[in-house]
């Protein structure tokens, strides 16, 4: 039996499409279950740019601290819980050129930006580097046609051919025909605009108006107008954009597949609680996750946390921006999670607050509320949840620096501001974390 901690573990790792690459693997996560008799079963999933081995760079320190917090506060004992560590393709390319060149300008600690030509555009070795990324990410057939219609556009690009460069990442971002929920689907409507909106999408973005509150030691207001001009750049910013869709894409089918036809099939022979667990887009995948699960009488959905989560803040809404309904709403208004459902969220996670939203906004309308609570575009991990009944929420609460144990309310959603504790997006390995996370499991 492998351990994490002293916990049992095993791996699920699952294809772009959502299915088991192992198919023994489920049977050694029951075996686990029976054999120790565990009351409790924890799923955690990772978020984008991660393999297997950075997946175990986050999920063993993490759990470690939970289960310091578990023996120190009274459990439930660590040998009791069996943590199944989620792996899916989640590779991307590297740089985002125009934060790139924003945080390299403002002093931040982001790499060097790519390389710039004589003429201030992308050099040609850089955007096939990106291309090779590209189709590394979605195989090599999509990957060829996108090469294709991207080399159309390198000398300068006009409607027809952005038209066409965009027909072809829709189709590999699997953009194309119906979608499964609603965030996909306003994904695809928007790219179905006149061709104006989509050499507008391959513009560099405009001076950015970010106001102190949100992101403030990012001085992007000024650095974006210095961002990387020319159609090379502008190809490389498209990629860019759709490995965004393609990541929330798969995360969400992922998650469907990991709830409906993974979990929803185990079959303990004690009652178990299940917990899941997702840091930035596995935050969706285990949202997406809890959303298809169906529980037995042994097998019941106790928690849902969200850590840093990178989807739209809407999402678990049923009402926000005139009676629009989020992909996840029937989490909430079908009651699917026993316990809390609880998040951490603060502006010192530029990826949540300053990369989503801009990721999000196709038609590059940026407004002074970029990333806040009131902007559509806004994400969990910047804000927690927005836009629920008032009933529907536990009293806020703060992440406090060696506080040992939260009070969470079961049935509610639980947002916990973690400023005092949370540096960046990927900081949630710490023991405060791992005291929120305990906490949820106690509850």
């Amino acid at each position: 039996m492998t351990l994490i901690d002293q916990s049992p573990y095993e791996w699920l790792s699952f294809d772009e499409n959502g299915a088991l690459t192992d198919s023994a693997a489920l049977g050694r996560v029951l075996a686990d279950l029976n054999s120790s008799g565990a009351a409790d079963l924890v799923v955690i999933a990772h978020g984008w740019k991660t393999d297997q081995v950075g997946a175990g760079q986050l999920y063993t320190p993490l759990w470690e601290n939970v289960s310091k917090s578990l023996v120190a506060d009274g459990g439930p004992a660590p040998q009791k819980i069996v943590v199944v560590g989620v792996v899916w393709p989640s590779k991307a390319f590297e740089d985002d050129f125009d934060v790139a060149a924003a945080k390299t300008a403002s002093g931040g600690t982001l790499a060097v930006p790519p390389a710039v030509t004589g003429d201030g555009d992308l050099d040609p070795a850089a955007l096939d580097k990106v291309i090779d990324g590209y189709r590394e990410l979605v195989g090599s057939a999509q990957g060829d046609a996108v090469a294709v219609a991207a080399a159309r556009n390198t000398a300068g690009y006009d409607a027809a051919s952005a038209a066409d460069l965009l027909n072809v990442l829709k189709a590999a971002a699997g953009l194309t025909g119906g979608q499964h929920d609603s965030e996909l689907t306003a994904d695809a409507a928007g790219l179905l605009k006149d061709p104006v909106t989509i050499l507008d999408m391959l513009a560099p973005l405009p001076n950015l108006p970010v106001p102190p509150s949100v992101g403030g030691t990012l001085d992007l207001g000024g650095a974006l107008s210095n961002a990387i001009q020319g159609p090379r750049a502008a190809i490389a910013r498209l990629l860019n954009q759709f490995t965004y869709f393609t990541m929330k894409q798969r995360a969400g089918t992922v998650g469907r597949k990991l709830g409906a036809d993974v979990l929803s099939t185990l079959t303990p022979t004690h009652p178990t609680r299940l917990h899941l667990i997702g840091h930035s887009f596995g935050a969706r995948l285990v949202t997406a996750a809890a959303a298809a699960f169906k529980p037995s009488a042994l097998l019941s959905l106790q928690s849902l946390t969200l850590l840093e989560g990178a989807y739209s803040h809407n999402g678990l809404s049923s009402d926000f921006d005139g009676g629009q309904s989020g992909a996840f709403a029937s989490v909430l208004t079908s009651q699917l999670v026993d316990g809390p459902i609880s998040m951490s969220h603060t502006h010192n996670d530029s990826a949540c607050t300053i990369a989503y939203p801009l990721a999000s906004r196709l038609s590059r309308d940026v407004s002074q509320g970029l990333g806040d609570a009131q902007d559509v575009f806004g994400a969990m991990g910047a804000n927690g949840a927005q836009n629920l009944p008032a009933a529907a929420y536990a009293a806020d609460q703060a992440m406090v620096e060696g506080q040992a144990t939260y009070c969470l309310t079961p049935g509610k959603v639980n947002r916990v501001l973690g400023d005092a504790c949370i540096s960046e997006h990927m900081d949630v390995t710490n023991s405060d974390v791992g005291a929120l996370v305990a906490s949820v499991l106690r509850a």
